[in-house]
């Protein structure tokens, strides 16, 4: 299952680990085996872990090619002993035996094609930390969910369960939209939800490669 929250900040302020960890905190019954933060001043990524594969060296925020990549992940990678496989081949290196550490290794490879080549179900976001680029990506289901909501200061605030975004932004208007369509259909289409402030990535769709402003 796993929970997972980021902050990324563009207004040039740093990001407070403290709201981070508020965030996390709420996904605990997602992850209740381990949690972990990434934090630089601009961006900080949070994880709530349900230890499935690889037990002893799964964790996450998860990191690849010494450092530069770093990621957060909920669902599984199917294919992933395969693509491992082929990432090898091309001289790539693992410190894990994770499905996590593949998609990293994927998209040092393919940049944004990577969530093309993955089966199964999946959200997550990464970092680049040498082109301070960000990546998300969403299953051709929708089967894991992946929540944002963009502020007017254009700080930008993800998270696999909504309930993490309400926690911090303290949004709790109501989208009298989305409200119909879940009277009338019993959900409420993506990219909507029931938060006018606050969206879902929609299934098979990966967010475009974004920098980051440094504060520094």
């Amino acid at each position: 299952m796993c929970g997972f929250v980021g902050v990324i900040h563009q207004d040039g302020t740093p990001v407070q680990l403290s709201d981070v960890k508020h965030m996390t905190k709420v996904l605990t019954h997602r992850g209740p085996d381990d949690e972990g933060y990434y934090q630089d001043d601009d961006i900080t990524l949070g994880f709530r872990r349900l230890s499935i594969i690889d037990l002893s060296h799964g964790g996450q925020p998860l990191s690849h090619d010494n450092k530069r990549y770093w990621i957060v992940f909920n669902g599984e990678i199917y294919n992933y002993i395969e693509l491992r496989d082929e990432l090898k081949a091309d001289g790539q290196t693992f410190s894990t035996d994770s499905d996590t550490e593949v998609i990293l290794g994927m998209y040092q490879k393919y940049g944004v094609e990577a969530a093309s080549k993955l089966r199964g179900m999946f959200a997550f976001m990464l970092i680049d930390t040498q082109t301070h680029e960000v990546y998300g990506a969403r299953d051709n289901f929708g089967i894991k969910p992946l929540f944002y909501s963009e502020a007017d200061d254009g700080n930008v605030y993800l998270a696999s369960e909504k309930k993490a975004l309400i926690s911090l932004l303290d949004d709790r208007s109501i989208n009298d939209q989305a409200l119909q369509d879940y009277m009338t259909y019993q959900y409420v289409p993506d990219p909507e939800s029931l938060t006018p402030s606050m969206h879902k990535l929609e299934p098979a769709t990966t967010s475009p490669r974004s920098r980051v402003s440094r504060s520094r």
